[in-house]
């Protein structure tokens, strides 16, 4: 978390499992599950749109992971944490 710059996003592995992770521009950082909840496909972060978007179907999603576009109807899975460095 603490290469990343507030308002960025990355696809990262911790102790062998991909996360996804996003530190906000008010220092509160996201640790999100990567794969969307449709289908399973890991997403991509979006830096243009702060957004997880899913490259097999199109669903996208906020940076704390709320669903923006479908097929997807559920959240993504999030842990916030705040003011991390």
């Amino acid at each position: 978390m603490k290469d990343l710059h507030p308002g960025d996003g990355k696809i990262a592995e911790i102790s062998g499992a991909k996360v996804a992770l996003y530190k906000h521009i008010d220092g509160d950082g996201y640790f999100l599950n990567p794969l969307c909840p449709h289908m399973g496909c890991l997403l991509r972060f979006n830096g243009a749109e702060k957004s997880w978007d899913c490259p097999c179907h199109v669903s996208r999603f906020s940076f704390d992971g709320k669903v923006l576009n479908s097929p997807a109807f559920e959240d993504m899975v999030a842990e916030r944490l705040e003011k991390v460095s």
